[in-house]
C-alpha cells in the first residue's frame, strides 16, 4: 500500500526502496509486483539510521521524502506539498503531518497552524518526513550508534546548530498504522539506551552529565510505572556502558537553548532567526 500511494503522486519523483534485510518476502514482492521500482537491499539489516543514510547517499534529488513501510499517503498531492515547504532556506527538515492509528483512534501529528508562518518544532517522528539533502549530509546524517529510535531528535538538534530548523508541515496528512510485529522490548531497551547516547554525545557541558543522570532516573520511574523495569534497566546499563567509546561532538549552548525553547511549544521562525547562525554558502 505504501508503494501504491507513492506511485499515485502527481509529481515526477525518483522512487527508491531500501530493503533493510527483510525476511518476510518483501524482496520477492518488489521483483514481482514493482519491477520498475529501484530498490537497494542491505543484508544483514543495519537498522533505520544507517539505512536512511544509505538511501540519502543513493538518492539524487535536493529534497528527500521518507515514508516508512507501515505508513501510506492519502492524497496524490502530498509529496508536491511537502517539497513546497522548503521555500524557506532555513528549513532543513519538514515534519509532515500524519494520522497515528492507535487502536480505533487517530491522532494527527505535526500539522502546522493555518497561517503562512514557518512553525518550528524541536524534532519529528520518522514515519513520514522530508529532508533537505544537502543540509542532512552536511551534518553527517544520522548517527549509526542509534540503530533505531531517537535518531530524529538528534539530527534536528545538530541541524539547528548548523542554522537549519525542523518545520511543521502543511501537506495533506498521511497515515501511520504501526506494524503489528513491532517489538515493544526493543523499543524499551533502545529507547533508554539512546537517550543516554544522545545526551552524552550532543549536549554541551555540564548539561550532558546532568541529562544522562536525568534520563537514567526517568527510565527507572517509567519502568516502575509500566511494570517493565528490567528492560528499562537493561537499556540504561547499555547506554552507560557505551559512554567510554562515544566521541563527544556537542552542539553550541545557543543551539541547545533554542532546542529547549521550542520544546515548550512550537515557535514561528521569525522569533528564532536572529539567534540562528548564518547558513554556509556551500
Amino acid at each position: 500500500r505504501a508503494l501504491e500511494t507513492v506511485l499515485e503522486q502527481d509529481v515526477d519523483a525518483e522512487l527508491l526502496v531500501i530493503d533493510d534485510g527483510s525476511t518476510d518476502g518483501t524482496a520477492e514482492m518488489l521483483r514481482e509486483d514493482f519491477a520498475s521500482v529501484r530498490s537497494h537491499r542491505l543484508d544483514p539489516g543495519v537498522g533505520t539510521t544507517v539505512a536512511r543514510n544509505v538511501g540519502t547517499d543513493l538518492a539524487t534529488g535536493d529534497v528527500i521524502v521518507w515514508l516508512d513501510d507501515d505508513a501510506y499517503l492519502q492524497s496524490p498531492g502530498t509529496v508536491r506539498q511537502a517539497v513546497a515547504d522548503f521555500d524557506e532556506p532555513r528549513v532543513g527538515i519538514v515534519a509532515m503531518p500524519f494520522a497515528d492509528v492507535i487502536g480505533s483512534e487517530r491522532h494527527v501529528r505535526h500539522a502546522a497552524p493555518p497561517d503562512d508562518r514557518v512553525w518550528v518544532v524541536p524534532t519529528f517522528m520518522g514515519a513520514v518526513h522530508a529532508v533537505r539533502r544537502e543540509a542532512f549530509r552536511g551534518v553527517g546524517g544520522y548517527r549509526s550508534d542509534y540503530f533505531m529510535y531517537g535518531e530524529e531528535r538528534d539530527i534536528s538538534l545538530r541541524l539547528l546548530d548548523a542554522g537549519y530548523v525542523t518545520r511543521m508541515g502543511r501537506s495533506d496528512a498521511a497515515v501511520h498504522a504501526p506494524s503489528p510485529v513491532r517489538s515493544l522490548a526493543r523499543m524499551d531497551v533502545l529507547g533508554r539506551r539512546n537517550e543516554i547516547i544522545w545526551a552524552w554525545t550532543s549536549f554541551p557541558a555540564p548539561w550532558h552529565a546532568l541529562f544522562v543522570a536525568g534520563y537514567a532516573l526517568k527510565g527507572v520511574v517509567v519502568g516502575l510505572q509500566v511494570r517493565r523495569l528490567r528492560r528499562m534497566l537493561r537499556g540504561i546499563w547499555r547506554g552507560l556502558a557505551m559512554i567510554p567509546s562515544l566521541r563527544r561532538t556537542p552542539v553550541s549552548r545557543s543551539a541547545f537553548a533554542l532546542d529547549r525553547r521550542t520544546r515548550r511549544k512550537p515557535r514561528p521562525l521569525s522569533e528564532l532567526e536572529a539567534r540562528l547562525p548564518p547558513l554556509s554558502s556551500s
